[in-house]
């Protein structure tokens, strides 16, 4: 059981595939004007299966974040180097695409655009800033320490049993659901390093308990996952069609936070999901490693100013489903893309750098 943990098997590969696709979906929905996000929701013009689209792929940032939980980060110092590596090389390759596109290059704004995705890109930020964390949290999810505790009542008596991990999983919970999406303190939308911690510590949880979950059936995890999608659409529609409440950007990414309790456990289910699926692909595999640089290529100005176009143009002529079709061709173009680059310039650099960390600190 140990070894099978232990190998990144192609399920969870494929699952960082999914998890991106998510990303580009729920992106593409901003264009319909529909959920929120660029403007005012829009009941009128099938605002309700934009919202239930946005339910579902909404997980792909928490699905990351759970399987970096789940395997863990053994060197985390060193992967940040791999990181901004890869950040700095695919940002510059995709810039000067971009830039043979739109007929545009200023080396002021690629020199800008790599500072941004480094120091303002808030997924980029909050992962680079849980890395550097991870060696203060480790010893603590890794302690095999084990708290007793005996309960007595008039009616029953029990005997509770809980791990180290058991509790930072209950504390951090309280922190994030209550104090977080409730109370709107620190953590009040999760687009931050606090909700990935949590995220973490829910991947770390969801590997020392994954044996509890066997005996669900795994379409059941579908069916959740189905169920808390419509449960989403239903608590969005409430807030901001039926109460009245008047809807922007802040309050969508709010009440659509990554710390809903909701958008969570239904991450939650399908990283169960993904788990159970017994698959080795050599292919997955390589373009799992690429999934990160589509997140850097979509995000590029001129290239997202072109996706972005044609995204909205499809979705006035096709509505919804073309607009997924269109997501998923981007989403190959983006992909190829990324591991071209990833193989011809990123890896051979990354290989340098690791080689010298190896020889400085004699690893």
């Amino acid at each position: 059981m140990q070894a099978m943990l232990k190998t990144r098997e192609s399920n969870f590969e494929l699952l960082r595939i999914f998890a991106m696709f998510c990303v580009i979906v729920h992106h593409s929905l901003f264009e319909t004007n529909n959920i929120g996000y660029n403007d005012s929701y829009n009941i009128g013009n099938n605002g309700i299966i934009a919202v239930f689209f946005n339910s579902c792929a909404i997980i792909g940032v928490n699905l990351f974040i759970l399987i970096s939980g789940y395997f863990s980060c053994k060197t985390p110092i060193k992967n940040i180097g791999k990181l901004l590596i890869e950040i700095i090389c695919i940002t510059i390759v995709s810039y000067l695409i971009g830039g043979i596109i739109n007929q545009k290059f200023e080396l002021l704004d690629l020199i800008k655009l790599i500072k941004w995705e480094i120091l303002h890109n808030w997924f980029i930020v909050s992962y680079i800033m849980l890395l550097f964390s991870l060696p203060l949290i480790e010893p603590a999810l890794a302690s095999s320490l084990t708290i007793h505790k005996e309960i007595k009542t008039n009616l029953f008596k029990y005997r509770l049993k809980l791990s180290y991990l058991d509790v930072v999983f209950i504390c951090s919970s309280i922190l994030t659901f209550f104090y977080g999406f409730i109370l709107g303190i620190l953590n009040t939308d999760g687009y931050n390093v606090l909700n990935f911690l949590y995220i973490y510590v829910c991947g770390r949880w969801i590997r020392k308990n994954i044996n509890r979950f066997q005996n669900i059936k795994i379409s059941n995890f579908i069916l959740i996952y189905i169920i808390i999608s419509v449960l989403l659409t239903i608590y969005y529609i409430s807030i901001f069609n039926n109460s009245g409440t008047e809807n922007d950007s802040f309050k969508t990414m709010r009440y659509f936070g990554y710390n809903n309790p909701l958008i969570i456990f239904s991450a939650c289910t399908i990283f169960c999901f993904f788990s159970r699926l017994k698959l080795k692909s050599s292919l997955t595999n390589k373009m799992a490693t690429a999934v990160f640089g589509v997140f850097i290529i979509q995000g590029i100005p001129s290239i997202a100013e072109t996706w972005r176009f044609y995204a909205r143009l499809i979705f006035e002529n096709y509505s919804y489903i073309g607009l997924i079709f269109y997501d998923i061709i981007l989403y190959l173009i983006c992909l190829t893309m990324s591991y071209s680059i990833k193989k011809s310039l990123v890896l051979p650099i990354i290989n340098k750098y690791i080689n010298t960390i190896n020889h400085v600190f004699k690893l």
